[in-house]
């Protein structure tokens, strides 16, 4: 079991604290996992067993728990006598008003709540306010490349071409258990329909399944591409599907809310703001190209961009498109107070002045980096070249 340690250092300073702990992300990520590893540092730590209670709310056992009421009881009659609670709850989310429960325990009980839940449900923005300023949320990814290089020497997989792997099949944790080709082709197909189905289908009430899926082919073909309402229309227009504007931004807001894609806004660097419009999407996980709703010849470079800022979010980076005048910044990454410029291609070639006159044209001191496929160190006027493998995805620098 690969122990997922970019994620249990930002989560355990509070461990110990009375701040609801929500480990959020994609249907089968590896939330569940990590919290038992979390479960087992604790019980290691000391904490008693006792004092240890999860609960899978999915499980049969417990499917029949309703209402937040009953989760509370149920909860309420598994804490121990004495000492401080700890409760891990998966998938949490199933149970209406689930915070309500959580809250109560909390303060009533003085608990130390880790919850998971599948989706954007349980991100901030999502959650009910009851738990507004009682709830810390960490949004878990699918592996990135690093944690696939240790996953397959930590099960003594050999891979001719680890990274080749990894851009055509991705890092959804199960995969791994599969050979490559056809098998892990299924398994990807099946946890990309399981997510289109269960995450937006069943709980948005989506009933034009056909549009939905166009819309979803639509998205992965143009991953990395600014998007537009127009566009999609159009294209939906031309295979004899109508649908408004409002009704396609409800159901990309359904697919946003389900994690399969991660919506990233724009931000004015020369007047320092976040704009409206113009966005752009990335799949959250590689993999997730070659799955049975795109419908074109798969694009190198808005895969490598995409597992770059799959790589961002996952070291806890807040990504954003960077405008400034006529230039466009594919990542400003802001974390601890701190931002970083990346502009990230496949290959420099022709496109080296392009490339660089975005990040030249950023008036300040903060760094600023070209990522590329390139071997050769073409680094300038302050902007570093990392070489996209060695320099970035296996760095610690970031």
């Amino acid at each position: 079991m690969l122990k997922r340690e970019m994620y249990l250092e930002r989560i355990r300073p509070f461990y110990h604290t009375d701040l609801i702990k929500i480990l959020a992300g994609v249907r089968r990520s590896g939330k569940s996992v990590m919290l038992g590893q979390i479960y087992r540092e604790l019980a290691d730590s000391g904490v008693p067993e006792e004092s240890l209670v999860r609960l899978n709310l999915e499980f049969g056992e417990y499917a029949d728990i309703g209402t937040w009421k009953e989760l509370y009881e149920t909860l309420s009659g598994l804490l121990p006598a004495t000492g401080t609670p700890y409760l891990f709850l998966d998938e949490v989310h199933n149970v209406p008003g689930f915070e309500k429960a959580l809250n109560a325990l909390r303060a009533e009980h003085g608990c130390s709540i880790f919850v998971t839940g599948s989706g954007g449900a349980l991100l901030p923005g999502e959650l009910s306010t009851v738990l507004t300023g009682r709830a810390v949320t960490f949004k878990v990814m699918p592996f990135t490349y690093r944690e696939s290089l240790a996953l397959t020497r930590l099960r003594g997989i050999v891979m001719e071409d680890p990274f080749g792997d990894y851009l055509k099949y991705g890092g959804m944790p199960h995969r791994f258990a599969f050979p490559p080709g056809g098998p892990t082709v299924q398994y990807l197909n099946d946890t990309f329909t399981a997510i289109v189905y269960k995450d937006v289908v069943q709980r948005a009430g989506v009933s034009n399944i056909d549009l939905l899926e166009r819309i979803v082919g639509f998205m992965v073909d143009n991953t990395s591409k600014i998007f537009s309402a127009n566009s999609v229309r159009k294209f939906l227009r031309s295979q004899g599907r109508e649908v408004s504007a409002d009704a396609l931004y409800s159901y990309v807001g359904y697919l946003v809310s389900s994690l399969l894609v991660n919506r990233v806004g724009r931000y004015d660097l020369k007047g320092k703001k976040h704009l409206a419009t113009l966005e752009k999407y990335y799949l959250t996980d590689p993999g997730f190209f070659g799955t049975r709703l795109s419908r074109r010849e798969l694009d190198i470079g808005a895969i490598l961009e995409t597992v770059a800022h799959n790589e961002l979010v996952a070291r806890g980076y807040r990504v954003s498109i960077g405008k400034i005048g006529g230039h466009e910044v594919d990542f400003v990454a802001e974390k601890d107070g701190e931002t970083s410029y990346f502009q990230v291609c496949y290959m420099l070639g022709g496109s080296e002045e392009r490339e660089f006159r975005s990040l030249e044209a950023i008036d300040d001191n903060r760094p600023k980096y070209l990522v590329s496929m390139d071997p050769l160190d073409m680094s300038r006027r302050g902007i570093r070249h990392l070489r996209f493998v060695e320099d970035f995805l296996l760095s610690d620098e970031f």
